[in-house]
């Protein structure tokens, strides 16, 4: 395993991130072939296949810059691995860029004026908006690539989540009436947006963002068996915000790609962390600022 540390308090905290590896199996999937997202959202029911690749993990990594020195790495920083939902970001950004390029000229406007076909016409949908979309407020119904928005209804995340009740139906309210962490609603979203663009969002995202940043090329993101469709006559895939059920962002730590991606603008901390135990998250941080004097 790579180890560097500019300092020794440094080292300290990249020895508890080695030590400190998540308990999720680096084949993705538990001895009973259950595919760690369904076990660790507490998924069953109708909606649970694997839609798309699944890749084994590595082992734990990392990068941290300050004021943009890299001051520490661990593990294999360079090898591409799965992330989660840190593609939401990448459809965040591009959903900027089709406000800039002027495809979405207003984000109060109904997507539906834009994306033309059944997912955003009906008298529900119909009145959700590209903010709403974002906010991830829109209380979107329906189904698109295989997976019905119910899945992720009374979803919760992070520390202390109770998803006992994930799955239940829920009775939705009127767009922009309630904040749901909910997967196909944000994959409803990338449709939507490569729709505007005419092009798949990795190949946006690639000549827009990451070649002109600088970023590896390594990385892929991709999406569901069922989620090619034909658009003006080309056949592209939709990809999803993540890889809950299988597919997403395939990045290095090095790439900019993490499960967790941690920045301190005022300190000038930039942390990507690979497979560390959520629970030991906030510790490793709490080392990671005081080895840095902040």
């Amino acid at each position: 395993m790579i180890a560097f540390s500019a300092t020794p308090a440094l080292e300290d905290a990249v020895e508890f991130a080695c030590a400190s590896e998540t308990a999720w199996p680096r084949s993705m999937f538990y001895p009973d072939g259950s595919y760690v997202g369904n076990v660790e959202w507490n998924e069953s029911g109708p909606w649970t296949d694997i839609l798309g690749p699944v890749a084994e993990r590595g082992g734990p990594a990392g990068v941290v810059l300050h004021h943009g020195v890299r001051v520490a790495e661990w593990g294999d920083a360079d090898r591409p691995d799965m992330t989660f939902s840190i593609a939401k970001s990448y459809i965040s950004v591009l959903a900027g860029l089709a406000v800039a390029d002027g495809l979405i000229s207003d984000l109060d406007a109904p997507v539906g004026e834009t994306v033309p076909g059944p997912h955003f016409s009906d008298p529900h949908n119909g009145r959700i908006s590209w903010r709403h979309m974002l906010q991830m407020n829109s209380e979107w119904r329906g189904e698109i690539f295989g997976k019905n928005d119910q899945v992720d209804h009374f979803r919760q995340i992070g520390a202390g989540a109770d998803n006992s009740r994930k799955g239940q139906r829920r009775e939705v309210g009127a767009p922009g009436s309630y904040y749901e962490y909910n997967d196909v609603r944000v994959n409803a979203l990338s449709y939507a947006l490569m729709c505007c663009f005419r092009r798949p969002l990795p190949d946006v995202l690639r000549d827009r963002i990451m070649r002109p940043v600088g970023a590896s090329e390594d990385w892929t993101w991709e999406g569901y068996s069922t989620s090619w469709i034909e658009l003006d006559g080309t056949r592209m895939q939709s990809v999803p915000g993540g890889g809950h059920w299988g597919g997403g962002m395939v990045i290095s730590a090095q790439g900019a790609g993490g499960n967790c991606l941690w920045i301190s603008p005022d300190d000038g901390i930039v942390a990507v962390m690979r497979w560390l135990n959520p629970a030991d998250q906030p510790r490793f941080l709490e080392k990671l600022v005081a080895a840095l004097g902040c």
